[in-house]
């Protein structure tokens, strides 16, 4: 598994907490939280499904989780051969994000 992970603080390093894990997996992709005791929070779990096809999209990576300068919106992407770009509304203190 790869991990790429964002916080909502510019520069901020991987040692402070909490921070987004957006996975990259051959299974269920999920954004998580991991926080300072280095546990685990579900945020999101790619559930997208295909087009006419409804061939399903659960192993396409979630990327470039970011959230906008107010800090009230999460941006994050799915990156595959048709990427989408989600916008996700907190309250994110409820995650302590």
């Amino acid at each position: 598994m790869v991990l790429k992970i964002r916080s909502r603080s510019a520069g901020t390093k991987i040692d402070s907490a909490p921070v987004l894990i957006c996975e990259d997996g051959p299974g269920d992709n999920y954004i998580r939280r991991l926080d300072t005791d280095g546990k685990l929070l579900d945020v999101a779990l790619n559930r997208l499904a295909g087009n006419a096809t409804s061939a399903l999209r659960y192993s396409e990576e979630f990327a470039g989780a970011t959230f906008s300068p107010s800090g009230d919106t999460l941006f994050v992407n799915i990156q595959a051969f048709k990427g989408v770009t989600f916008a996700i509304w907190g309250p994110w203190s409820r995650i302590s994000l």
